[in-house]
């Protein structure tokens, strides 16, 4: 039979008396509370904690996709810049020819001058192709170089004459190879290319 309670008596009302905070009701009462102040805790240390973690991964993902916008945007910007100069060069090279897609031009270089104006015989080193105004030997020697392969004397002037083939591989001479735009001297000149490439390459670097 269990111990009753103290109680105290007051007019009509009888009230319990308070209990002495044993250590042994600490003890249960700390166990009681536990899980609650347990999920209270991590619940908090998420939110204060794991919220900043969660922001700066979201913005260094934001900065590496800036970053790549960015550099994709640099590159398309020098593409268009590569290709200005391409079309100025084409511009400065077709002056005063009416017949574009056939431009075969009497272009001697001046040690070959004399071996040039010899008549008799055909001396395809005499004569430049195209709308970049390419020799025969150049084609032959830059495909070896960026192709690989070395194309036949008719296949140089094909290429030479294609304005497609033609400007992809004047793109090549002059943007992957150092000094290649020498390949145009007086185009060059006329149209500041020196000094463009220059400011290219150094956004590129």
């Amino acid at each position: 039979m269990s111990k009753q309670q103290p109680r105290t008596k007051i007019g009509t009302y009888t009230f319990k008396k308070k209990q002495p905070l044993t250590f042994k009701r600490k003890i249960k009462i700390f166990f009681n509370l536990f899980p609650y102040a347990f999920i209270l805790g991590v619940s908090l240390g998420v939110y204060f904690f794991g919220l900043p973690f969660e922001q700066k991964t979201v913005t260094v993902q934001q900065e590496i996709i800036i970053e790549k916008e960015t550099d994709n945007s640099l590159k398309l910007k020098l593409e268009e810049l590569k290709n200005n100069i391409l079309d100025d060069l084409r511009t400065a090279e077709i002056i005063g020819y009416e017949h574009l897609d056939a431009i075969i031009v009497f272009d001697p270089r001046q040690r070959d001058l004399a071996t040039c104006q010899k008549i008799g015989g055909v001396r395809l080193h005499c004569y430049s192709f195209g709308q970049y105004n390419f020799k025969v030997a150049t084609v032959q020697h830059y495909y070896e170089k960026f192709y690989n392969r070395t194309p036949t004397d008719k296949e140089a002037i094909d290429i030479a004459l294609d304005n497609d083939l033609s400007r992809e591989l004047a793109h090549k001479v002059i943007f992957e190879e150092i000094g290649g735009i020498n390949n145009w001297v007086n185009s060059a000149r006329k149209i500041n290319a020196h000094e463009r490439i220059k400011i290219i390459r150094e956004l590129e670097s």
